[in-house]
């Protein structure tokens, strides 16, 4: 039987359950311990105490003690993988110098930080490289030969990556956090449903929404913003749903992400060429409209059909969005609501399979299309050869483009393309340019049976949707 604790032991035990992992200087900070000569001294000495007495605290060894982290026994690990540092592999080395800041030394030829940090098992969506140092080290060696004595010098190149937070603390630590001890999830109203004759998927498809962007009619044509794009998102998703009945539907899919912000950050500018954005800088009212919008689709979806959110990686907010699928999806733990199901999972291509169908989305800004089938059948080798209807959805280029490919003579089945358009109006850049997309939105069915069985699409003009019908017709 475990020793009582004293009120301060009981205090750290308490902290290492609700926050661990959690290292010693972390802990007394939280105490408000001011041992600025050893910190986390008080706090390490506390946590052996507890350990003696019997208590199930698990310690975590990486560089020095002060920046062990503690959890309870069988609890959540930290988030960077132990099995490749330095004592398992000589050839590699991860260093924690402090919550933010991880320093990955090596001697494997790495070509990009990117390479580095997969092999380190680190999220690319919550870490970014900020320096790269080429180290080189050379020594002298003498050997015994038969001549005598013989030196020759020995040379070794390491690498070293420093990676820092892209925000102060980790995402899915600070949200689910913060979700937990200020904001209840609310208690949802269960939904009892009976299993359709001829079941369908029906897939919700909007992207490039652009949540944020700034248009001005005098200078675009159209004025765009977050309200009028949330009020088009909204009624466009809620239009393609009517526009299904006389279906029998069992599941509905709605892919976030995307493109659905037009900015990743304050800064106003794309994540990778840093061009700069016409965008309302006011992100924390730009992520309020998000997720007001998407939990009345939800809300709206889930009357008549389990709902899965899918989050698609786009390259305007390769971190914005995921903030706002991560808030969603804890928002949706509540209970009742295990007919709402998230896939946030990092990897910037995903797919779900629904009866003789697998359809997979990726934003399309990076692989070649022509290599899409390829990349299905590598990445889901038995989802792939088991479905008879296989189908890509794109967004990134604003427009609808179509495109079938045929998996080699042996699989007569093929692989279609489906490059979906977009809601949102034209920015200056894309107006300078000349781009006269029809903006619209779709939605796909497919027969658990029998494959697709067609599509839906809703038009915008002048920021209206053309034929909408809100009234429930199902």
């Amino acid at each position: 039987m475990a020793e009582p604790l004293t009120e301060t032991e009981e205090k750290v035990y308490d902290l290492v359950a609700r926050e661990g992992p959690i290292n010693a200087v972390q802990i007394e900070k939280l105490l408000g311990y001011n041992n600025k000569n050893r910190p986390g001294g008080s706090a390490r000495r506390i946590l052996v105490n507890i350990q003696k007495k019997g208590y199930p605290i698990k310690r975590f060894k990486y560089g020095s003690s002060r920046n062990h982290d503690y959890s309870l026994d069988g609890g959540v690990e930290p988030e960077v993988v132990r099995n490749k540092s330095f004592d398992v592999d000589s050839e590699f080395e991860v260093n924690k110098r402090h919550d933010d800041t991880w320093y990955i030394i090596t001697t494997k030829n790495f070509k990009t930080p990117e390479e580095a940090m997969a092999y380190a098992g680190m999220d690319p969506t919550v870490w970014m490289c900020t320096k790269v140092v080429t180290m080189s080290n050379e020594w002298d060696v003498t050997a015994k030969t038969e001549d005598g004595f013989d030196t020759h010098t020995n040379k070794q190149t390491k690498l070293k990556f420093t990676f820092e937070r892209k925000i102060p603390i980790a995402v899915d630590d600070g949200i689910s956090m913060f979700l937990k001890n200020r904001i209840k999830s609310p208690k949802f109203k269960k939904i009892k449903r009976k299993p359709p004759k001829d079941p369908h998927m029906l897939e919700i498809s909007m992207p490039d929404a652009h949540f944020g962007m700034m248009a001005w009619e005098e200078e675009c044509g159209e004025n765009y913003d977050s309200k009028i794009a949330s009020k088009l998102f909204v009624e466009a998703g809620k239009t393609l749903l009517n526009r299904s009945a006389g279906y029998n539907i069992d599941q509905i899919v709605i892919p976030i992400g995307n493109d659905l912000f037009h900015m990743n950050d304050i800064t106003g500018l794309t994540p990778k060429k840093k061009n700069k954005l016409d965008v309302d800088n006011r992100i924390a009212k730009v992520f309020n409209y998000v997720l007001n919008a998407y939990t009345d689709l939800i809300a709206f979806c889930r009357e008549y059909a389990p709902v899965s959110v899918i989050w698609v990686k786009g390259n305007h907010d390769p971190e914005s969005s995921y903030y706002a699928a991560k808030t969603l999806e804890y928002y949706y733990k509540g209970e009742g609501a295990e007919d709402v199901v998230f896939d946030t999972a990092p990897e910037p291509q995903k797919h779900i399979v629904y009866g003789k169908n697998l359809v997979a989305w990726t934003h399309g800004d990076e692989e070649p299309h022509r290599d899409l089938p390829g990349v299905m059948l590598g990445k889901w080798p038995l989802d792939t050869g088991k479905a008879l209807f296989r189908e890509w959805h794109l967004g990134h280029f604003h427009k609808k483009k179509e495109m079938f490919s045929v998996l080699g003579d042996e699989m007569r089945a093929g692989v279609r393309i489906r490059i979906i358009p977009s809601l949102s109006a034209k920015d200056y850049w894309h107006t300078s340019k000349g781009y006269m997309s029809i903006r619209s939105a779709e939605a796909y069915l497919f027969s658990k049976d029998n494959g697709p069985s067609g599509n839906f699409a809703v038009n915008v003009f002048k920021n209206e949707i053309l034929g909408k019908n809100l009234s429930c017709n199902r």
